[in-house]
């Protein structure tokens, strides 16, 4: 019975699963139905001109030039975005069998038993993460990606024995057989596609001149910044389900038990990993560089472990829905030959060298642990008031009788986006910030129709700070400014 319960909760996933990339795929068609009906607007404006300079006796409207500079404009822009391509992130090094034979024999092993072919290319990173990702095109709009890679981190591989990175490696593989990098290449490409005309350089324009002959190109940066947000909804739902059916394919080959230490394990490398990189910068700050950040994070995890508080909710999920959390095997029940074969590789000194300028004063690695066993609660306090201050950000529903039109833009704190705004809709966005100054602008389209009075505010530790949105249109600009109507902070009571 209880196994039959699971095959119905699977394939109820399954269902949900199919639903979703259903409906993103959907969504890309209709970005790629728009961007052709823009590229065939933005042609026929150009054509239109040329016909009025071949044949002046045509009755064409003398606006034309402007829409067929706009065409131009807008065509320039589509040709750029679609063959820019995102180089791979720093610190990506890419690794062969002979720096890591176990670790490759682990990759046969997983890619074998769940019937995938190999990746085209592995990489190591300095970080605590592992992935399986593409290099996405703009063929990508259209048909899947036929060559995929996988990252791992020696955060992961220099604290994780065999077992957990065997977990970590069905996982990723798991997202390769749900074939869930398809639908995520498509989703990327049209993500970045449209940045380039969401995240406009300028916030205001100049004269009406750029305005008119930039239209075309505020209307399709209106139209991908609505596919956008459709897209994101649905896409972190299907991200999510898709974690969660990644999860059973590893623990359907490695075991539950052993996932979930795994689980565990992964979210306390990850914290110390930022506490290590957190007292390695102090150091750097004192004219001192860590002797060797990978043994410091093995000693720092024998005193330091993270606060629940501190766990993301969706990797607190995946652990509880894995059923109760039991005690793994006792250090000498396991197998550490992929973390030997790393530390005696050399790809540590490589990739992430501990004293890269070669100036420094060296900290041991004792003396740096017995340092952060002070400094743990420090930096536990450190991370609370990274998010103490609560930001309210409101905006009433049709505020005002104008705009007749809707009016959406990204609101910026510190130039990193927060949130959307909608002028008819309104909002109420609700986040966690520093103490310190910040500054809140906005972001539009193309830069065009939308201004902004860029706002600084003050927020002190466990204050409340709330920012009324208000709004008006400048008919001399012919455009709406956006601006902080008030401003409210209610400190922490003692």
């Amino acid at each position: 019975m209880k196994g039959r319960q699971m095959t119905g909760h699977q394939m109820s996933g399954k269902d949900k699963i199919i639903d979703l990339k259903k409906s993103i795929r959907l969504e890309v068609v209709k970005f790629i139905a728009g961007c052709i009906l823009f590229a065939l607007m933005a042609a026929c404006t150009i054509i239109s001109a040329v016909l009025l300079v071949l044949n002046p006796g045509l009755d064409f409207p003398h606006g034309i030039w402007i829409l067929a500079v706009g065409g131009v404009v807008l065509l320039w822009e589509m040709g750029r975005a679609f063959w820019v391509r995102s180089p791979l992130p720093e610190g990506y090094a890419a690794v062969s069998r002979a720096d890591c034979p176990p670790l490759f024999s682990l990759i046969d092993e997983v890619a074998e038993n769940l019937g995938v072919k190999l990746p085209e290319q592995i990489y190591v990173c300095p970080d605590a993460s592992a992935a399986v990702f593409v290099m996405p095109g703009i063929q990508n709009l259209i048909r899947a990606p036929e060559d995929r890679y996988l990252v791992v981190g020696l955060g992961f591989l220099t604290q994780m024995d065999d077992e957990e990175i065997k977990s970590v490696l069905y996982h990723e593989f798991g997202h390769y057989v749900q074939a869930a990098t398809d639908d995520s290449a498509s989703v990327y490409v049209v993500g970045q596609f449209s940045r380039s005309f969401i995240s406009g350089d300028k916030n205001e324009v100049s004269n009406i001149w750029q305005m008119n002959t930039c239209n075309q190109k505020l209307l399709f940066g209106y139209f991908a910044l609505w596919i956008c947000r459709n897209i994101r909804r649905k896409y972190s739902e299907l991200s999510r389900q898709m974690e969660y059916d990644a999860d059973d394919i590893a623990a359907g080959h490695v075991g539950r038990e052993i996932l979930q230490r795994t689980l565990v394990h992964a979210a306390c490398i990850r914290y110390n990993f930022g506490m290590v990189r957190w007292g390695m910068k102090k150091l750097e700050a004192a004219g001192l560089c860590l002797e060797d950040f990978y043994q410091a994070l093995s000693a720092v995890a024998g005193f330091s472990r993270p606060r629940m508080a501190f766990l993301k909710h969706g990797v607190i999920r995946r652990i509880e829905r894995l059923g109760p959390l039991e005690v793994g095997p006792t250090a000498s029940s396991v197998s550490w030959t992929v973390r030997d074969a790393v530390l005696g590789s050399g790809l540590i000194s490589r990739i992430f060298p501990s004293c890269p300028d070669g100036g420094d004063t060296v900290l041991p690695v004792p003396e740096f642990v017995r340092w952060m066993e002070e400094g743990a609660d420090i930096y536990c306090r450190h991370l609370q008031r990274m998010r103490s201050v609560k930001l309210e950000i409101h905006l009433d529903r049709r505020k005002h009788f104008l705009p007749l039109a809707e009016g959406i833009y990204d609101i910026l704190i510190d130039g990193r986006s927060v949130g959307t705004g909608n002028f008819m809709k309104g909002y109420d966005i609700r986040k966690r910030i520093s103490p310190g100054t910040h500054q809140l602008t906005v972001r539009v389209p193309g830069g065009i129709g939308i201004a902004c009075d860029p706002f600084m505010f003050e927020a002190c530790d466990g204050d409340t700070c709330r920012l009324d949105m208000d709004y008006r249109y400048e008919f001399k600009g012919t455009r709406y400014r956006v601006f902080v109507g008030s401003f409210s902070r209610t400190a922490l009571r003692s």
